[in-house]
């Protein structure tokens, strides 16, 4: 029995889309609660998972460049 999610090779570490693929592709995903805002930008806030709005950009923020797809 195969196991559920991406089944493909692992992403190369500087291949930021299929890091992205891998994270997006696990299924403990599924598992997260969600608030039906979450992911979207209103003016210079984003909607988080929880319902908490953030800056998107601000000090302190993920600069990593693998961030940049999400």
């Amino acid at each position: 029995m195969s196991e559920p999610g991406f089944t493909g090779p692992k992403a190369k570490p500087e291949d930021l889309f299929g890091r992205f693929r891998e994270i997006v592709s696990d299924p403990l995903n599924l598992l997260i609660e969600r608030v039906p805002m979450a992911g979207h930008v209103e003016g210079d806030q984003v909607y988080l998972h929880n319902g908490l709005k953030v800056p998107v950009s601000a000090p302190g923020r993920i600069t990593d460049p693998s961030a940049a797809c999400l």
